[in-house]
C-alpha cells in the first residue's frame, strides 16, 4: 500500500486565497441556486415550494460546508451566498419579464431576497465558527499543555 506524499508548505493555499476561494464558489453557486428558484416559480402552478426548498436548504449545508474551506470570515460566505442568490433570481426576473416602470422593483426584490437568504444562511456559517474557534482554542491549549511539560 502506497502513502501520499507529504504535503510541503509550498503546495498549501495561503488561507485568505482559501476564503477568497469559498466566497467565490457561494455567489456563483448563489446565482445559480436564485436562476432555479425563479425558474421554479416561471412554470404556471410551479413549484414555489421546491425553488424554497432548495434555496434554503443551500443557504445551511451549502454555506456551512464552504465555511469548512474557509479560513476566516465565515458570515461573508453566506453574505455571498445570499448576494449570489439575490442577484441570480433579480436577473431571471429582469430577463424574463423587463424592468418594468418601476426603477425600483428589481432593487426591491434583491433586497427581500437577500435578506430572507442571509438571515437563513446564518444558521449554517455561525455554528461552523463556533466549531473552528473551539478547536482553535483546544489546540491552543493543548500546544500550551505541551510546551509546559516539556519544560518540566
Amino acid at each position: 500500500m502506497s502513502r501520499l506524499p507529504a504535503q510541503n508548505d509550498k503546495d498549501r493555499l495561503r488561507p485568505s486565497t482559501r476564503t477568497s476561494i469559498a466566497i467565490g464558489l457561494a455567489a456563483g453557486a448563489g446565482v445559480l441556486i436564485g436562476v432555479f428558484s425563479n425558474a421554479c416559480a416561471a412554470a404556471p402552478f410551479g413549484p414555489v415550494l421546491l425553488g424554497m426548498f432548495v434555496v434554503l436548504l443551500g443557504a445551511v449545508v451549502l454555506t456551512a460546508g464552504l465555511c469548512v474551506l474557509a479560513t476566516n470570515r465565515y458570515v461573508t460566505v453566506g453574505v455571498g451566498y445570499a448576494a449570489g442568490v439575490g442577484a441570480g433570481n433579480v436577473l431571471a426576473s429582469i430577463t424574463r419579464f423587463g424592468i418594468g416602470d418601476s426603477w425600483w422593483g428589481p432593487p426591491g426584490q434583491f433586497g427581500v431576497v437577500f435578506l430572507i437568504v442571509a438571515f437563513a444562511s446564518l444558521f449554517g456559517s455561525l455554528p461552523c465558527a463556533l466549531l473552528k474557534w473551539e478547536d482553535k482554542r483546544a489546540r491552543e491549549q493543548a500546544r500550551k499543555s505541551i510546551s509546559d511539560d516539556q519544560h518540566r
